[in-house]
């Protein structure tokens, strides 16, 4: 990878990982704040995911029509105006059109950051994707340090997003400055693929992997969202900060992102999303018959290093299958990414407010247990390929 795109690879990961995190553990005092449930609660957790899934849906197009650079200059201006109005949001209603904003410039960036990361790497895809991800948790670690010291050291919730704004400016300034370009080898695919009329929108291997996002991103962004709120319902009297729990789930996903690539690309892609996967569906089991307790964190910080390479090795498998089509298969993946990021948090909300968070861990078994489903049959098309 080029300085200039890996540079715009690493911090758009950083700025996207801050962005999705930072509401969940904002929630307990915007809650308070601005009087919201707990349906509320998950819509603004959702809210993200619903610009996301909508640029995602027309992203592979309109960066195959104006190109890398232009496609993600407009994600930075829609993060900025996200991030600015969420500074001054005074009801549910804003803060929530402030996030699908947001949202729009989310998608954006991971449409156009996972075609630019496919595109600049010829060789050990799994470990490049990884890395480039590895940024992600940098940004999800990031969020919930600094909601702790906006909420109990500045005083308000509001300056997290003003703090949130210089990662895409500094994007967008980067990307003013700098030419992106895709691996020279690369380039030849994807003048190939101009030239061949398959679709791999017709391909069940390209709606497996896109199934297989859909259940990862609801095991990851519904435990990082709510963890927060299950702290201080059901571990009430722990002297550990509830908006630190976070933190351990997203430090170990992050941690374990920089040596998962290499176990992905040593053993097969494939492979490793099932044994992952199956991991994943173990530890959510073990969380969801042991009492809960301080000990809890131990297995949010395990459940973060088995998921910590399904998304990019998901990902990077999918785009390997389809050479040249980079645009087209990251921005398939990235809508069902969004649908779940969408659905699975006010999902889960709407039945806490019915059941009590306590559902939490019953509802990432069920979701790992689609998880070990769809990487099975993910395994079994790339080794028929």
């Amino acid at each position: 990878m080029k300085r200039a795109s890996k540079w715009v690879q690493c911090l758009g990961f950083v700025t996207i990982g801050i962005i999705a995190n930072i509401i969940g553990p904002l929630l307990p005092v915007i809650r308070t704040d601005i009087n919201i449930n707990y349906s509320q609660g998950g819509l603004l957790l959702s809210g993200q995911f619903v610009g996301m899934l909508i640029t995602s849906i027309v992203g592979g197009y309109l960066m195959d029509r104006t190109g890398k650079r232009p496609f993600m200059l407009a994600g930075s201006a829609m993060l900025i105006i996200g991030l600015l109005g969420s500074m001054t949001a005074k009801s549910f209603s804003f803060l929530y059109a402030l996030n699908l904003i947001t949202g729009f410039g989310y998608g954006i960036y991971e449409v156009g950051i996972n075609a630019l990361c496919a595109d600049s790497s010829q060789e050990n895809k799994g470990s490049d994707m990884n890395f480039v991800h590895f940024f992600y948790g940098v940004g999800a670690i990031a969020a919930p340090v600094l909601a702790f010291v906006c909420t109990e050291y500045l005083g308000s919730w509001r300056y997290c997003f003003g703090i949130a704004l210089i990662a895409p400016v500094t994007v967008g300034f980067l990307l003013i400055r700098n030419k992106i370009e895709e691996h020279r080898a690369i380039r030849e695919k994807i003048k190939e693929a101009g030239n061949n009329s398959s679709n791999p929108l017709r391909s069940l291997f390209l709606w497996t992997a896109g199934l297989t996002a859909f259940s990862y991103v609801g095991v990851e962004v519904s435990t990082g969202g709510w963890i927060s709120v299950y702290w201080n319902t059901v571990i009430s009297g722990s002297t550990i900060p509830a908006s630190l729990t976070a933190t351990v789930f997203w430090l170990c996903l992050t941690v374990g992102r920089l040596f998962s690539g290499k176990i992905a690309d040593r053993i097969g892609l494939s492979t490793y999303l099932l044994a992952a996967g199956f991991g994943t569906m173990l530890l959510s089991a073990l969380w969801s018959v042991l009492p809960a307790g301080n000990w809890t964190l131990v297995i949010l910080g395990l459940l973060g290093l088995m998921l910590s390479g399904q998304f990019p090795t998901t990902m990077a498998l999918a785009t390997a299958h389809f050479p040249g089509k980079s645009g087209t298969t990251a921005a398939f993946i990235s809508v069902f990414a969004g649908l779940s990021g969408f659905f699975i948090p006010a999902l889960i909300g709407r039945i806490a407010d019915i059941f009590s968070i306590t559902i939490l861990s019953y509802s990432m078994l069920a979701l790992s247990l689609l998880l070990v489903i769809f990487a099975y049959v993910l395994r079994k098309g790339s080794m028929q390929a």
